[in-house]
């Protein structure tokens, strides 16, 4: 698919303004490792230090380039392709391990019992999802970071599963390269472990941690270090808030006005409005959005409410996942995140397998299109 993607539309030459910094940034860096000089490159400066945490791809990239002896786009698209081939086989072992034990073999299946393949179809939705291949042509970490998270997340089910140390330590260094790649991945699993593990604390003793927390950050707030850095934990999220937005209702009401977005935008009802669409219609997740409408969203919803009648804890790690990714998609992005998202598009296809398979599909699948139709057909007029 991927190379049926390159042939149809060729790789972009990094032209637009993030495949040109990422070359820009990776060629310098590797230029300064190549003479012996091995920057802090997160300082703000100019080239190389970036000025960002977000180092991981770009150190990735320079080491690319020192390995095929200069920069050239071609190195980054192979590596995004060789993420695009595991990616599947991360999704099907994701699939394994999230339903581990719920979809058992049994020594007398049932008859047309199609609950074992839950998994294959999650990952063959994957295979064929438009959207990653048609990233997968540009200089851009979203690919490598969904592999990446796809692989971690498997790796902490397993961990939490089999109480192994060297899954942990395998899972905590993907973790940190995904935060290194992009912070609010790589934390947002390790929020969902720490969830996870209260969950099956005793309720007591999460209600005593809890108190002893919030007293001891009471107390410590008003030390000189501590206070400055809760000072400027709480400016930054004030920042985040939208734009115009003067009151707390006000942004409460724009981070609901975005969750349609966050779920649907862009919008491929809707003709391209921003001069980038305008020059190129398939820019975004237009070539993906109507798989998303059509086969995933329902039945991924009818597995969600399966797992949630099955009492599925093991279900707390995606949900969590999503759960942070959404609330700052909201408050930063206005819900139209875009390839941002991309990363967390893998759960939805582990749970459209389990819905597609024992989730009674036709159902959703009915209800979701009226909805959307009713959705498309009222945005439209409101135009």
């Amino acid at each position: 698919m991927f190379a049926v993607t390159l042939g149809v539309f060729g790789y972009d030459y990094p032209a637009s303004l993030d495949p040109s910094l990422f070359m820009a940034q990776g060629a310098t860096l590797s230029d300064a490792w190549q003479n012996g000089w091995y920057p802090a490159i997160s300082q703000k400066g100019s080239l190389p230090y970036m000025g960002t945490l977000h180092t991981g791809y770009q150190r990735l990239l320079a080491l690319l380039f020192l390995a095929t002896g200069g920069p050239h786009p071609g190195a980054a698209i192979f590596l995004n392709g060789v993420c695009l081939v595991w990616m599947p086989v991360a999704v099907l072992l994701l699939a394994r391990e999230l339903w581990w034990g719920v979809f058992a073999k049994s020594e007398t299946p049932k008859p047309k019992d199609r609950t074992q393949h839950a998994p294959h179809v999650a990952a063959a939705l994957t295979a064929v999802y438009p959207t990653l291949f048609y990233w997968g042509r540009f200089v851009l970490k979203d690919v490598l970071l969904t592999s990446l998270f796809v692989t971690a997340a498997w790796v902490l089910l397993r961990a939490l599963r089999r109480r192994s140390v060297l899954d942990v330590a395998v899972f905590l260094c993907l973790a940190l390269f995904c935060t290194s790649v992009r912070a609010y991945a790589g934390l947002s699993l390790a929020v969902a472990a720490g969830v996870y593990g209260v969950a099956l604390i005793p309720r007591r003793w999460v209600f005593l941690a809890t108190a002893w927390v919030v007293i001891l950050v009471g107390l410590v707030s008003y030390t000189g270090s501590l206070g400055a850095t809760l000072s400027q934990l709480w400016s930054s999220a004030i920042y985040l808030l939208p734009e115009g937005s003067t009151s707390t209702v006000a942004s409460l009401k724009a981070m609901v006005a975005g969750v349609p977005r966050l779920l649907l935008g862009p919008y491929a009802w809707v003709l391209a409005l921003r001069p980038e669409e305008m020059l190129n219609p398939l820019y975004g997740l237009y070539p993906g959005m109507w798989m998303l409408y059509l086969v995933v969203y329902a039945p991924a919803a009818a597995g969600l409410w399966y797992a949630m009648r099955t009492n599925h804890l093991r279900s707390i790690v995606p949900v969590i996942c999503i759960a942070v990714a959404a609330m700052l998609f909201l408050v930063s992005y206005g819900g139209l995140a875009m390839r941002q998202r991309l990363y967390l598009e893998p759960f939805l296809f582990c749970y459209a397998g389990v819905g597609w398979t024992v989730g009674r599909p036709a159902r959703w699948l009915a209800i979701w299109y009226f909805a959307l139709f009713l959705f498309a057909t009222g945005q439209l007029l409101s135009l």
